[in-house]
């Protein structure tokens, strides 16, 4: 029997259950975890659309608009979610990044790299801030429905400062090419007529 596995899952276990206290509010928590991954992937999509527009021809278009829209409701999902869920999950995710911040400093990586993604962590402790302060379980300092004006705002400014971040990232550390289509023909002219009998988009 792997008794040292056992008791290390019991320990991390009850670690993960002290601070929340039941089960739901472990998945709440892990629910605002697993938006923020989602979220942070639409400044990286936005950079990546600036720095190389022709790689990003054929994704969702309206990707310009939808891009700092969606980074903005996340936000405010992320502060809708309540101080009792933020006051743990942001102070995990805080700790995620700056651990991972110092084992970039100890591999001495870039400086820039850290100074491109500070935004991140203010991004973080305003939003854990606003969440201490405003009308959703925390000391209502800012009242509704102003506490949420205002975090739609953090969330525009962070989306900006990462999409800044990241284009001075890509500055240092150009994409790599882009791998080409195996099923496409390389001869085949992209302007020229369909074949005979080929179906194309019907007009209306």
């Amino acid at each position: 029997m792997p008794r040292r596995a056992l008791l290390l899952n019991f320990a991390v276990g009850a670690a993960f259950l002290l601070p929340f206290g039941n089960w739901q509010s472990i998945v709440a928590a892990t629910s605002v975890l697993g938006l923020f991954a989602y979220s942070v992937s639409l400044v990286a999509e936005a950079a990546v659309r600036r720095a190389d527009p022709g790689r990003m021809a054929d994704w969702v278009r309206g990707t310009r608009v939808i891009a700092p829209v969606g980074f903005v409701v996340a936000t405010l999902i992320f502060y809708w979610a309540g101080w009792h869920n933020l006051r743990i999950a942001l102070p995990l995710l805080l700790i995620s990044v700056l651990v991972y911040a110092g084992q970039q400093l100890r591999s001495d990586r870039d400086r820039r790299d850290l100074a491109n993604g500070a935004w991140l962590v203010l991004y973080l402790l305003a939003l854990l801030l606003l969440s201490a302060l405003g009308s959703f379980g925390g000391h209502d300092v800012l009242a509704a429905p102003w506490d949420s004006v205002v975090v739609a705002a953090v969330g525009l400014v962070g989306y900006l400062f990462g999409l800044h971040g990241a284009a001075g990232h890509l500055a240092t550390h150009p994409l790599p090419a882009a791998i080409a289509d195996p099923t496409a023909d390389p001869t085949a002219d992209p302007t020229a007529d369909p074949a005979p009998g080929a179906v194309g988009p019907q007009s209306t």
